[in-house]
């Protein structure tokens, strides 16, 4: 049913609705900040690093296995020097002979501080570093065998080199046995 004022059996559209432009905010004293995460190194300017964002794991592998290498090489030369004459000279102690700093431990200390500032340089070295990156994220493409393919290859790698094994055994056998004849007296009972 339709009231005579509204004859039109469509329904009326609704027209836009406009509002008035919301109010700008107020400046407020300062709210207190949350204390957030303590700031990086890198962010602090302590140490600079390059391209601090990519090749974590190959950074870190790299500069821990160089560092172990050549601090061992710095253990064995402190074991590898005399313990007498010069380089067993006290140079200060710190209270008993067995914590005393000698020319030899302190050398090799001095080498060993060395190596690690140059191992945390090399890792921060552009080339270097972009080489590590290049080198992460072309791994990240291989695909990579299934656990089983690897399994049944590797028990295929050792058959092979266990059967080698054994015939070049049985041949090293033979040309001993071989070796050990008396060639002189097979001649004579030839008649050579």
């Amino acid at each position: 049913m339709t009231t005579p004022d509204n004859t039109n059996p469509t329904p009326p559209l609704s027209a836009p609705v406009t509002s008035a432009p919301a109010p700008l905010p107020v400046a407020s004293a300062p709210a207190a900040a949350a204390p957030g995460p303590k700031p990086s190194l890198q962010e602090r300017k302590l140490f600079n690093f390059y391209r601090p964002e990519e090749g974590h794991r190959a950074r870190a592998l790299i500069g821990i296995a160089i560092a172990v290498i050549l601090l061992y090489g710095c253990h064995s030369l402190w074991g590898w020097l005399p313990t007498e004459g010069v380089w067993g000279q006290k140079l200060f102690d710190f209270g008993d002979d067995q914590f005393a700093v000698t020319p030899g431990l302190a050398i090799s200390l001095g080498l060993a501080l060395a190596f690690l500032f140059g191992t945390f340089r090399l890792i921060n070295y552009p080339r270097f570093v972009d080489f590590l990156i290049d080198t992460e994220n072309e791994l990240k493409k291989v695909s990579w065998a299934s656990r089983r393919q690897v399994i049944s290859e590797s028990i295929v790698v050792l058959a092979t080199v266990i059967i080698i094994g054994v015939y070049v055994f049985l041949v090293d056998l033979l040309l001993q046995a071989i070796k050990r004849l008396d060639w002189n007296a097979i001649f004579q009972k030839l008649g050579l």
